[in-house]
């Protein structure tokens, strides 16, 4: 799929175990980062949609090839009203959609390089017996 200049890749497991979550704040979760992601990529790029589990855990990952993010600014990321868009946005997608994952019991990681792009990994405990 290309939307504006940018291509959407998905990359789901066929093998995952089920997690217990509500299925509309996850949904809010993900299209934040889509739209974090798109908002990072000036002209042509792509995102990346991966799903995967390791052990207990359900990997949710969004990838793009954007701006990046520096150090700094990752340190603040999900600081409410914190926001890397001058003039547009609340600061409060990220500061949102981390709290509903921890509500959740699980967690997120953020790699990114400048110039190169950021990847968000959602971690989600695995739903047990």
């Amino acid at each position: 799929m290309v939307v504006k200049g940018i291509q959407v890749n998905q990359q789901f497991s066929n093998h995952l175990s089920q997690v217990e979550v509500v299925e509309d704040q996850i949904k809010q979760v993900i299209l934040s980062f889509i739209q974090n992601s798109a908002d990072s990529i000036s002209g042509e790029g792509q995102i990346t949609l991966t799903t995967e589990q390791q052990g207990s855990q359900l990997k949710i990952k969004i990838q793009d090839t954007g701006h990046g993010i520096s150090e700094d600014d990752i340190e603040n990321l999900f600081d409410p009203f914190f926001t890397t868009k001058a003039q547009q946005g609340t600061g409060l997608g990220l500061s949102v959609s981390y709290g509903i994952i921890r509500d959740h019991g699980g967690d997120i990681e953020v790699k990114s390089e400048l110039d190169k792009g950021t990847t968000f990994t959602i971690n989600l405990p695995i739903k047990t017996e």
